[in-house]
């Protein structure tokens, strides 16, 4: 399923050879109907294909942040892919939403088993490595590529 999976109704499904055939058409008949998930089938490969593609814009986009952090970084970037281009959580917004150590975790797994043309953009950049080490894992924890600020009254930012 996709973040955040109250926003998104895209679930991806996969079998492999392993797989029950009979059991895999009932569980995409249960995402049909009973979670009214909109069900796309990829073959059996590394991040399969839409976490592959979201997760390399994502990282992308951190590098491209990294890369521009003497220029606004990370508010530019997502201020630039965000509202602008019709998506209501933009993507390195989405990054500390996941979890820098599941963004960490996809991107190596899709670098150390692949080998093609976007080889490279899965490399993680050295900011979410630092953020990593320093525990600061992302909205989930509180702070991440932005803190989570919680003021007295309940509301957050």
């Amino acid at each position: 399923m996709f973040n955040p999976p109250y926003k998104l109704t895209l679930c991806e499904l996969t079998a492999s050879h392993y797989s029950d055939m009979a059991l895999y058409g009932e569980l995409k008949e249960y995402l049909t109907t009973v979670l009214h998930r909109t069900v796309a089938e990829s073959k059996d490969q590394p991040a399969f294909l839409g976490i592959r593609i979201g997760f390399y814009v994502m990282n992308e986009t951190l590098q491209y942040a990294e890369r521009y952090q003497d220029n606004g970084g990370i508010d530019y970037i997502d201020a630039l892919l965000g509202p602008f281009t019709g998506r209501t959580m933009p993507h390195v917004t989405t990054a500390d939403f996941v979890g820098l150590g599941v963004h960490k975790s996809i991107v190596d797994n899709i670098y150390e088993n692949t080998n093609d043309y976007v080889h490279n953009k899965f490399i993680l950049t050295e900011c979410v490595q630092k953020l990593i080490d320093q525990k600061k894992l992302g909205r989930k924890s509180g702070e991440g590529l932005y803190k989570l600020i919680r003021y007295d009254n309940g509301d957050r930012r």
